[in-house]
């Protein structure tokens, strides 16, 4: 039928689409596996995941190796450590698709986080799109159907709010034209990611925002953001917000 032909059409133009999705990885034995595994067993085929392996002690690149060698998709870059912003950059830089995503080691993607974010992005025909995460374990009510979509300065005034539109990478899918000329700033060691998301958003022209929960977070005890008191925290969240 006619409307079966313009679905398959529509599929076939966003498997076309390549997206990037880097993975900056540091000392993360315990969860790699189960963030590469989650993207590459995903509902969303053209991909390429690169990981960037930040000068780990364990056997995270071990792990990475043997995943790589077994699906060409995966691409594993070994470097000193250079903090979070280091290995984003890296990451960046060696990325080839048409579409930049970001996953956290410790986290993963709901199987077809990828797929749907890929769609809202085509349907609204927006430079970003963005889904919901969650914390397992953690409930809480919330509207799975809600969809915003912002022009540049409704994007801009959203993401100054910081309520429904952040400043992190990961729960986002970004066309790879707009971090041209951008660059993580590598002094700092916490929301490096927000001030590059700061500069994308002076560049959209619309941002769409889903309520599914399509990216998994995970606290770990020890991470930078669990801590109530970190002077990094601090002296990077201070010179960001000045910017």
């Amino acid at each position: 039928s006619k409307q079966a032909s313009k679905q398959a059409s529509k599929q076939a133009s966003k498997q076309a689409s390549k997206i990037s999705i880097i993975i900056p990885a540091y000392n993360c034995e315990t969860t790699i596996e189960r963030c590469i595994l989650g993207i590459t067993k995903g509902t969303y085929n053209n991909i390429e995941v690169i990981v960037v392996d930040n000068g780990s002690e364990d056997s995270t690149k071990e792990i990475a190796n043997k995943l790589a060698d077994k699906d060409d998709r995966i691409i594993v870059i070994h470097q000193n450590n250079q903090g979070p912003a280091g290995s984003r950059d890296t990451g960046l830089k060696n990325a080839t698709g048409d579409y930049i995503a970001y996953c956290d080691s410790d986290d993963w993607f709901e199987p077809d986080c990828l797929e749907s974010l890929m769609d809202f992005l085509t349907r609204y025909n927006a430079d970003i799109a963005v889904c919901r995460s969650q914390i397992p374990g953690k409930i809480i009510d919330y509207n799975p159907f809600e969809v915003q979509v912002w022009d540049k300065d409704g994007a801009i005034d959203a993401f100054l709010e910081h309520k429904k539109l952040n400043g992190v990478l990961w729960n986002k899918l970004i066309r790879r034209e707009l971090f041209d000329g951008i660059e993580f700033d590598k002094t700092l060691w916490y929301w490096e990611d927000l001030a590059v998301v700061w500069k994308i958003m002076k560049r959209v022209n619309r941002v769409v925002r889903f309520n599914e929960a399509k990216y998994n977070f995970y606290v770990h005890p020890e991470s930078m953001c669990a801590k109530k008191y970190s002077p990094n925290r601090i002296y990077s969240s201070l010179k960001v917000w000045n910017k």
